[in-house]
């Protein structure tokens, strides 16, 4: 068997479903993504990196590139998905630059966008976690974890609730670090006198002994069940992902014997 990188994306459709984890990364088919992620994916995430790297000095000329691509990307900009605006982009990098600045004036500096860690020593004797980082942030040889969140909710996430989320634990193992900051962009449905309101909030999240031994032990169960699938071919399936989130599974034609 060859040895295999399990990342957070990887976990959560296993989690949900195994057979559809098997459908999405073991045949043609993949699952499309909604306009909100394509949004933060092509919009909010490489502007917000944009600030700490060689496009920071244009960012408002960026910031309409990577609006094109999305625009490509979806083909339209429709009503309901209203909270996806160029001017909202605009807000968010706004104040995450002064978020920016305020860390740069405490000494933090930016030592990686998109950056890569690997968990040493692996899960498995096949497979290791591989996590990748929004923003690392460096100062007195400490690394801390950055991580953007895009949500259409105005209250947010409790940040407690964040330590128990398995990407986020993974990013504090593989790192390592005591904390990981979450860049959490919380925008609401517009007004029509005030269009789209938006936060930009810094949440840190501390994850302790007890949630690093939980993931550890998660994430090694979950390999053991993936690999015993693969060597029989069969992949159980979960009812209740059948219709998770309100909305029918991509693949339950499929399935069910009837695609």
């Amino acid at each position: 068997m060859p040895f295999v990188y399990y990342s957070s994306t990887q976990q959560k459709k296993f989690s949900l479903c195994p057979r559809r984890y098997f459908y999405h990364y073991f045949t043609d088919e993949r699952e499309e993504i909604g306009v909100p992620a394509i949004y933060s994916r092509a919009v909010l995430h490489p502007v917000m990196q944009a600030v700490h790297g060689e496009n920071s000095g244009r960012l408002e000329e960026f910031l309409r590139e990577r609006w094109e691509v999305y625009i490509q990307e979806v083909g339209f900009v429709g009503s309901a998905h209203a909270v996806c605006t160029l001017p909202l982009a605009e807000k968010v990098v706004m104040k995450y630059a002064r978020l920016a600045q305020a860390w740069g004036r405490e000494g933090w500096k930016c030592t990686g966008r998109e950056r890569e860690f690997v968990l040493v020593p692996p899960l498995t004797q096949h497979t290791s976690y591989k996590t990748r980082v929004d923003v690392v942030l460096e100062r007195d040889g400490m690394l801390v974890p950055v991580e953007f969140k895009f949500t259409t909710s105005r209250y947010g996430f409790d940040s407690q609730l964040w330590a128990y989320d398995p990407q986020i634990v993974g990013h504090a193992v593989c790192v390592p670090s005591a904390d990981v900051w979450i860049v959490e962009v919380a925008a609401s449905e517009p007004k029509k006198s005030l269009g789209a309101v938006v936060d930009v909030v810094v949440k840190p999240v501390g994850v302790g002994r007890v949630q690093r031994e939980e993931w550890l032990w998660e994430r090694i169960e979950e390999v053991t069940r993936r690999d015993s699938y693969e060597e029989s071919g069969k992949w159980q399936r979960v009812t209740g992902a059948c219709r998770a989130f309100g909305r029918p599974c991509p693949y339950i034609e499929r399935c069910l014997g009837n695609g």
